[in-house]
């Protein structure tokens, strides 16, 4: 039978705590990474606008650089916020591109990755 990673295995070069959960009780935290890109001549308003909008939503780890937004928090709780952020940008502004990554591990977002 073929090995698949697991955890910190998974991906050593980060401090990762895993997010599978059996029990859907528990909760499962979460990371991604969203990038915006309004299709409209003003466009650094409207991607400033949905970053302050997001750090309104409670709950939720933000990290914003020249590149992307990291958030970092429960599940729920991260879709429900990128959902109703980007439902609010969308309506602001046509066309709208939202790029959006989700992994499933709790990756700290504050600080730089040690890679060796």
């Amino acid at each position: 039978m073929p090995h698949f990673p697991t955890g910190n295995e998974a991906c050593p070069h980060f401090t990762c705590r895993s997010a599978f959960r059996r029990d859907r009780s528990l909760t499962m935290r979460i990371t991604a990474e969203l990038s915006l890109y309004p299709l409209a001549p003003d466009f650094v308003g409207h991607i400033t606008d949905f970053i302050v909008e997001l750090r309104r939503e409670p709950g939720l780890e933000i990290v914003t650089n020249q590149m992307s937004t990291q958030v970092r928090g429960e599940f729920d709780v991260v879709l429900a916020a990128v959902g109703r952020c980007t439902r609010a940008a969308m309506e602001r502004v046509h066309p709208v591109v939202l790029v959006a990554k989700f992994l499933n591990a709790d990756l700290e977002i504050a600080s730089a990755p040690t890679v060796p």
